[in-house]
């Protein structure tokens, strides 16, 4: 059993967290995770395009359909 432990209670397997490890921590962990978040907001930008994209043709293809239920009708009622 250890009577004195070390002036700064350092006990080899820890890590002392000071203001260098936390720079240095973030310089090396930091960066990675911003470069997920653009890789992320770079997606999720080409998915909201992919979803407009996908409403705008559904809504033309109603526009069509609607189109062409209503020039059917007048053809037949002209006949």
């Amino acid at each position: 059993m250890k009577k004195n432990k070390s002036r700064l209670g350092w006990d080899g397997h820890s890590r002392i967290v000071n203001d260098t490890y936390r720079k240095n921590f973030n310089e090396i962990f930091g960066q990675k995770e911003q470069e997920e978040l653009k890789a992320s907001y770079k997606q999720s930008l080409a998915n909201k395009k992919e979803r407009e994209d996908k409403a705008n043709n559904e809504n033309l293809n109603g526009e069509n359909s609607e189109r062409f239920v209503k020039n059917a009708k007048q053809e037949s009622r002209s006949k």
